[in-house]
């Protein structure tokens, strides 16, 4: 029973007052992931934009509505914001690469989408819409594009038009361990974003397999909205893991994995 007690109490200074993701400040406000978006001679990015809403809500009652993309380079710095007609209960795919403002010298960077409406039954029940829905990369031209879901409830749009960043941190720096080996050989890429209001210190670390050695560190501070792009190259031989230091509840990255000139990407 005092084994138990003592367990309790020692997880309660890593889950009291620290939830995964914020409540947005007014209820309606619509939701969104930060998902990533690349573009270049070898990037396309795209989106499976579908009228959420319309799924919510009784046939009648459904119509047409719109979705608003909020556009932001790698620093989270506003690139701009588009509007997207979206008819009932259909999917339509965007080409996020087309539809970019200029980036400058911006190859990556994270896109947000609110729909234009919450369901009465989704307010009613104190919830909120989030959009966390599927973006796909086409890497070097492939016939196949690579499909990553969203990841956590990031940013929110305000009544009155403000964004809200919805990411928690904790009090004390925490660990998110990767359930991924990293083997060769192989190339990767962490695109890590800090979805909180706060800048935050983040540190990447390679551990080798089986003996638990650092080969490989990077630090970096990011500001709200901010992502980083981090690469990492594994010979043939080597077996590593990834462990994300850092204050942030859920610092959960997108992994790029290129071999034999082919492209696979999931969430960590």
């Amino acid at each position: 029973m005092m084994k138990r007690a003592i367990e309790k109490v020692a997880k309660a200074f890593w889950v009291i007052g620290q939830p995964l993701s914020r409540v947005p400040s007014s209820l309606g406000c619509p939701v969104s992931d930060l998902f990533i978006w690349r573009k270049s001679e070898e990037w396309q990015t795209f989106f499976e934009l579908t009228n959420l809403p319309s799924l919510l809500e009784d046939q009648d009652d459904s119509e047409k509505g719109y979705a608003d993309l909020f556009f932001f380079d790698s620093k989270g710095g506003r690139l701009g914001q588009l509007r997207i007609e979206c008819d009932p209960v259909r999917r339509q795919t965007l080409a996020i690469s087309d539809l970019l403002p200029d980036g400058g010298a911006h190859t990556f960077g994270t896109f947000a989408v609110f729909h234009s409406r919450t369901p009465k039954q989704v307010q009613a029940g104190g919830s909120f819409l989030a959009e966390r829905g599927y973006v796909s990369y086409r890497y070097r031209g492939a016939p196949v594009r690579n499909y990553v879901h969203g990841n956590l409830d990031a940013i929110a749009l305000a009544s009155e038009g403000e964004l809200e960043f919805l990411g928690t941190t904790g009090w004390l720096n925490r660990e998110f361990r990767l359930q991924y080996e990293f083997s060769g050989e192989a190339a990767y890429e962490l695109a890590l974003v800090n979805p909180s209001a706060r800048r935050e210190q983040t540190s990447i670390t390679l551990l080798s397999i089986p003996h638990g050695s650092s080969t490989y560190n990077i630090s970096q501070t990011l500001s709200p909205g901010e992502i980083t792009l981090v690469p990492i190259k594994i010979s043939e031989a080597g077996r590593f893991r990834v462990v994300i230091r850092s204050r942030l509840v859920m610092a959960r990255p997108v992994v790029f994995h290129f071999f034999n000139q082919k492209l696979d990407v999931f969430h960590g």
